[in-house]
């Protein structure tokens, strides 16, 4: 039986290696955060899909959309540990999942996978239209699941994410490793 906990997690960087900033970091020396955010911050608001951002980030390069879909496969790679352990948070916790990503992204990276049986809901940024870490991102959480719960936890490896939450009184808990994040979350009660 669940307790009255939340737990949102958030996907790139937990679950497996975020692809495009990696490759706009190997592709592209200057800049890489801002070009990455050119391409994809429009397929994370839903603006477009998966095969138009390897497309756009494929002409940027000067390389193939078949380079990129094999930069794509070799870096977000699921971590199987992260699953078992969401799987098991979910067993005790109400869990969601609250992503940055554009439509097809999700389903690639995660195919054969347990992963959509983690999460009670996913939140996914391109059917929402909007991208941490502006606060309708968490209100679109608090909204749907409703904030009744005795504890809300938000667990992200990006810290630019966790104040906007905190401020709506999410606890933002900074993800470095999957055993340090355990033991942040057993003291929160998790």
């Amino acid at each position: 039986m669940k307790d009255d906990k939340l737990l949102i997690l958030d996907c790139f960087g937990l679950f497996a290696g975020d692809p495009f900033m990696a490759i706009f970091e190997r592709h592209i020396k200057e800049n890489a955060s801002e070009e990455k955010d050119k391409i994809c911050m429009p397929g994370d608001r839903g603006e477009y899909g998966y095969d138009e951002v390897v497309k756009r980030t494929a002409a940027l390069m000067n390389i193939t959309p078949a380079d990129i879909n094999a930069e794509v496969k070799e870096i977000a790679k699921p971590r199987l540990d992260m699953i078992a352990f969401a799987k098991d948070m979910r067993s005790k916790h109400t869990v969601v999942l609250l992503s940055d990503s554009f439509e097809g992204l999700l389903d690639r990276t995660f195919e054969g996978t347990d992963f959509h049986k983690c999460f009670d809901k996913e939140f996914v940024s391109c059917a929402y239209g909007v991208t941490k870490p502006f606060e309708q991102a968490y209100l679109n959480v608090l909204n749907e699941m409703g904030r009744n719960y005795s504890s809300i936890v938000f667990l992200d490896d990006n810290p630019r994410n966790i104040a906007p939450c905190e401020k709506l009184g999410i606890k933002g808990v900074l993800f470095t490793n999957l055993e340090d994040a355990k033991k942040k979350l057993k003291k929160l009660g998790y």
